[in-house]
């Protein structure tokens, strides 16, 4: 089944996935044989939302041959580690950078330690449809009449950002701080900021829209982790195995991103 978990905050989080936290109950999930009608529980994936249309395709593929559920939880990273934090049940990490897969390191303790970058991204400065406000550069954003989408400090996206503006020798005039890079999206896609930062991902659905380039930010990884869980689920460590596939590799091409280093 084709599952999809779309959340920003904790609060949201589908009643299907933190059933077993909710109740206090311990998650267990059994691996079928090869072949077998698929009797185990959801492979439960904590994905950073720039992975979104990707992890769909994704989603799919895997459920289509390896007879097993998938279910992937979108949020900001930081987010992603908050849940967890507090206790929700999965299976996999994935965080849009390092710094956010070190951080979770530190406050989640069923987070196993070793990690494996799937892909990689790239910032760069988006303008609204039409560009209506003739912006040109990372320097326009000093503007008063521009309205900057950024994402919070603690995302990724947002310390790429704040290393775009610094290498730059800028700042943002007036900003609308969001919680994932996807809330930037869309309020680029709708026209209700002027320009913002995503990744090369995001800016290929945004259309006619300016795409500018920021010099010396560095692309960010997706780390992956399993958690304690997730490592005696074999389906789970399949999973985890398969997105550095031929397979798996392509479809994230598909989509922008680029392959590990």
């Amino acid at each position: 089944m084709n599952t999809k978990v779309a959340l920003g905050v904790t609060a949201a989080i589908s009643g299907a996935v933190l059933a077993g936290c909710s109740q206090g109950a311990d998650s267990q999930i059994k691996a079928d044989s090869p072949g077998e009608a698929s009797s185990t529980a959801p492979i439960i994936v904590f994905a950073a939302a720039s992975l979104n249309a990707a992890g769909d395709e994704l989603e799919k593929k895997y459920e289509e041959t390896h007879n097993v559920d998938v279910q992937i939880n979108y949020a900001g990273s930081s987010t992603l580690v908050r849940q967890l934090a507090d206790g929700a049940p999965a299976d996999v990490l994935i965080t849009a950078d390092a710094a956010a897969m070190e951080k979770a390191h530190s406050e989640v303790d069923s987070l196993e330690k070793d990690t494996e970058v799937i892909a990689t991204n790239q910032l760069v400065l988006v303008t609204a449809p039409g560009n209506p406000k003739n912006i040109q550069s990372i320097q326009d954003l000093q503007r008063e009449d521009v309205v900057t989408g950024i994402c919070a400090s603690d995302v990724p996206c947002g310390r790429l950002a704040t290393t775009a503006l610094d290498k730059a020798g800028a700042t943002v005039s007036t900003r609308s701080e969001e919680i994932s890079v996807s809330k930037v999206a869309t309020k680029l896609s709708n026209g209700e900021v002027d320009a913002g930062f995503v990744y090369t991902t995001d800016a290929r659905n945004i259309k006619d829209a300016r795409v500018i380039e920021l010099a010396d930010v560095p692309p960010n990884e997706y780390p992956l982790a399993l958690t304690s869980q997730g490592e005696l689920n074999s389906a789970a460590t399949d999973f985890a195995q398969w997105l550095n596939s031929a397979e798996a590799q392509s479809v994230l091409e598909k989509y922008g991103f680029d392959k590990a280093q």
